[in-house]
């Protein structure tokens, strides 16, 4: 590990959980790809208008979407 990330690590336990876990999101926005959340954001939209219909996919499409052809 990088000296850099040893001192890091180290001041980040000095924090609260609640910082932590601000932290912790805030790292894994580094990597996070606009166009992907959106798509994410736009699929959960979705998901919640239809469960609000009370519409509900069926756990065979979804798993066969998951598991591919």
């Amino acid at each position: 590990m990088a000296t850099a990330v040893q001192a890091m690590l180290e001041q980040a336990k000095g924090l609260t959980a609640d910082e932590r876990a601000e932290l912790a999101s805030a790292l894994l926005d580094l990597d996070d790809d606009p166009t992907e959340r959106a798509e994410i954001d736009r699929q959960l939209a979705v998901s919640i208008a239809e469960a609000e219909r009370g519409e509900f996919a069926d756990e065979a499409d979804v798993l066969a979407e998951l598991n591919g052809p």
